[in-house]
């Protein structure tokens, strides 16, 4: 028997009231042979996107769906009641494409205009909104069910045939199979409304958990989400923890509805009804205001050009203008085949409003810095043939990962850029965008043990055993006396046990602390949205899901140090000294390194520690590349402090300046025949095999997973290449291949490093040459 699919299921978005996470819901409805899935979780859309992606690799129809809240009034009442009053529950699947953005609409509008203890839609929304949607009646907390309860069956009777009128013979009344005796009720009514009606039935079962034995982990979430404990949960809740609200299997179903296939046939009928597709592929990139008829392509080229012009004379590359106007080309088309063109516009244009407007801006961040193209657009401030950094670290033709650029901005005037991004391109469409907080480890003990009431103080005696930024699974695996925990009949072995069960499930969203969408046409059209704390919209997705649907985030970091820069020129004019161009300052500048060696690092960015004080005495650096290199090993890394020793040694010829191996020397020259950065790995990669250099990057992303994956294809491509160019044997090949494997997972990004050297050089220079004002500045 396969012939049935849960059409009604929640996952852990249902905050605190589901076990279930997405990908084990997936594996579970693809192990019972079921051939589509369905998501509703309650009042949102948080898990959408990662659900469609998810359901997807498991080769199943992915369902999604809601269960909304239909406020008793209009939406825009806020009527006191009791929380549980505040309106009836309706289960909503998309059918297609229309659905789908009828149910982010629908959703979207519960949470921005009718939240009231819990986002409501009226019937005004439904009506306007109901195509491409199926409708089922809900769970006992339904309207249907609910007024046939309560005030009998011909108030039940009307409301069916008021949501019918509404989903046009898309509106089917839900029965379940929960093992409450209330429900069997429910259901005996159900159906007799179903014949004098003429309405479908289906059968769902409302899955809170995937196996019978989660019923009490499901109880421990309910008691988080009430602050009590399960004695409380019990006396307040006749039925906390239905035992049958598992995801159960064609075949318990199919002896639950016995009496009722047609219920069971009904789920496939809907699921052969579901064929919604989501086009992940399209990039929706926002445009800033531009002269009619321009293309946003043609308007970025024409400013490149520009600002090309601009950097060359500013510089010392007047001679090598060829080599800036043949990088530029190759990254702009890229960057136009790519439909990014207004991207980096919208960067250029905030940017260079924050400017005009005084706000300090940083150098750049991540690997932006690596593009020509954020160069000559004054995005970053550093130039990447000069110091080699490579574009397609930043963005790589055979990613099809939308790229974030992220910028620094002074810590105190960084809101109003924000405000200048929302204003200028429509609070419609521009948004913050969500996270998610989950239970983790020690949390998932403390708070398990207190649902299940062991003492406070055995309970965080219990919780401070087990390490701190582990699983409680790899703990127990890691650790044989906590294993030795489990053999206790005191309550221990029942709180780890059901800890582990819950561990991992998302408790709350929060707003993600830099990161802004902004989209080339109302986000509602595209984006669930919800209220964040301060009444401001946000996305019910996280950045990744954002990613992933084709949307543009933007990135937009305090940084106190830019701040502090500021306010010591403001304190230099008003002595009426001289303000240095820190756009022009010689990068080895001897007093400013001087100071440094001497370990007077006392409000310079990134160098303030009594650690950073020692290793910079011995290091002695002498120009901004030595501070990039020391960003790059100063790192809480056991190896990596081990490639600073080194870096220190061959510095100043302790020990030969040389590789391990020979054949790489050249590509190593700058880091004292270190291998540190990213790039380098990239160069060596591209120099050996021949390969373009995005698919060195390729090669560069594969080897600096933690948990590499088998390498066996990459190591025969990497020799081929090495033989083919003629530059190495084949054995020689594997070994620079291994070298590479080795060092990749310790790597920095250059382009990072280096813009953020910048950042703590310009520190030191004030600190050096005007010390009294920079102090009073930090």
């Amino acid at each position: 028997m396969r012939d049935f699919v849960h059409l009604h299921c929640h996952s852990d978005y249902s905050f605190l009231n589901s076990t279930i996470q997405i990908h084990h819901l997936c594996a579970r409805a693809s192990y019972l042979g079921m051939s589509a899935v369905a998501l509703t979780d309650f009042g949102n859309l948080y898990g959408a996107m990662e659900f469609y992606r998810t359901a997807r690799e498991f080769g199943l129809k992915p369902i999604i769906g809601c269960e909304v809240v239909v406020s008793p009034g209009h939406r825009h009442e806020r009527i006191w009641v009791r929380k549980s009053q505040v309106g009836f529950h309706l289960v909503l699947l998309a059918k297609n494409i229309i659905g789908w953005r009828n149910l982010v609409r629908l959703v979207s509008l519960s949470h921005l205009e009718g939240w009231h203890f819990a986002p409501r839609v009226d019937k005004e929304l439904l009506a306007a909104h109901h195509e491409g949607l199926i409708a089922l009646s809900g769970c006992r907390k339904g309207e249907v069910p609910r007024r046939l309860n309560e005030e009998g069956f011909d108030a039940g009777l009307a409301c069916a045939r008021e949501y019918a009128s509404i989903f046009q013979g898309r509106f089917y009344l839900e029965l379940s199979a929960n093992g409450l005796q209330e429900q069997v009720a429910v259901n005996d009514r159900l159906r007799e409304l179903s014949k004098s009606a003429g309405l479908p039935i289906v059968a769902t079962n409302n899955c809170h958990y995937l196996d019978r034995e989660d019923v009490q982990a499901h109880e421990v979430l309910r008691c988080i989400q009430s602050a009590s404990n399960i004695s409380t949960l019990r006396r307040m809740m006749p039925n906390p923890g239905c035992m049958e609200l598992h995801y159960k299997s064609s075949e318990e179903m199919a002896a639950a509805f016995a009496d009722c296939p047609q219920a069971l046939a009904a789920t496939m009928d809907i699921a052969r009804a579901c064929n919604l597709e989501l086009d992940l592929d399209t990039k929706r990139v926002p445009v800033p205001p531009l002269p009619q008829e321009t293309s946003p392509e043609s308007a970025l080229r024409k400013i490149v050009l520009q600002g090309l012009q601009k950097r060359l004379k500013k510089g010392d590359a007047e001679n090598e203008a060829s080599a800036y106007s043949t990088r530029l080309d190759e990254e702009l088309d890229v960057i136009c085949g790519q439909g990014l063109a207004g991207y980096f516009l919208v960067v250029q244009d905030f940017i260079n409003w924050a400017r005009t407007q005084g706000v300090p801006v940083g150098p750049g961040r991540g690997a932006t810095a690596g593009s020509l193209t954020a160069f000559v657009l004054g995005i970053t401030d550093l130039d990447p043939l000069r110091h080699d950094l490579l574009f397609e670290c930043f963005l790589n033709t055979q990613l099809k990962r939308h790229p974030d650029i992220e910028t620094d901005f002074c810590l105190l005037r960084r809101d109003e850029v924000l405000r200048y991004v929302r204003v200028c391109y429509g609070q419609d469409r521009v948004a913050f965008i969500n996270t998610f907080a989950r239970l983790r480890g020690r949390r998932a003990i403390m708070d398990t043990a207190q649902a299940l009431e062991m003492d406070r103080v055995k309970a965080h005696e219990l919780a401070m055993r087990f390490p701190a930024g582990k699983s409680i699974e790899q703990a127990l695996e890691q650790r044989p006396e906590l294993r030795m925990l489990m053999t206790q009949k005191d309550g221990t072995e029942r709180t780890i046990r059901v800890a582990t069960r819950i561990e991992g499930v998302k408790t709350h969203a929060g707003t993600h602390a830099a990161s802004l969408v902004v989209s080339h046409r109302p986000l509602i059209d595209d984006v669930p949205l919800c209220l964040g704390n301060h009444n401001d919209s946000h996305t019910q997705w996280d950045v990744k899901c954002v990613k992933q649907a084709g949307q543009s985030t933007f990135t937009f970091l305090g940084l106190k140090e830019l701040t502090v820069i500021q306010s010591a020129l403001e304190h230099i004019r008003k002595a009426g000294k001289s303000c240095p161009d820190l756009d022009a300052l010689p990068w080895d500048d001897a007093a400013t390194f001087s100071m440094l060696s001497q370990g007077r690092t006392q409000g310079v960015f990134n160098l303030n520690s009594k650690e950073s004080q020692r290793a910079l005495a011995a290091l002695r650096p002498a120009h901004v590349s030595d501070l990039a290199a020391w960003l790059a090993l100063h790192r809480p890394i056991p190896e990596v402090r081990e490639l600073l020793n080194a870096f220190i040694r061959r510095k100043h010829g302790h020990e030969p300046a040389r590789c391990v191996m020979p054949e790489l020397d050249q590509q190593l020259t700058e880091t004292c025949g270190l291998l540190i950065y990213q790039e380098q790995i990239m160069r060596i990669a591209a120099d050996v095999t021949g390969c373009a250099m995005n698919m060195a990057d390729m090669l560069r992303r594969e080897l600096g997973r933690n948990n590499q994956p088998d390498l066996t294809q990459s190591l025969e491509s990497f020799v081929q290449g090495a033989v083919r160019t003629g530059m190495h044997q084949a054995e020689c090949a594997r070994k620079i291949f291994d070298f590479l494997k080795e060092h990749a997972p310790l790597a920095a990004c250059k382009a990072h490093c280096m813009s953020y050297a910048l950042i703590t050089y310009r520190t030191a220079y004030l600190k050096a040459h005007y010390p009294e004002e920079f102090m009073a500045a930090v």
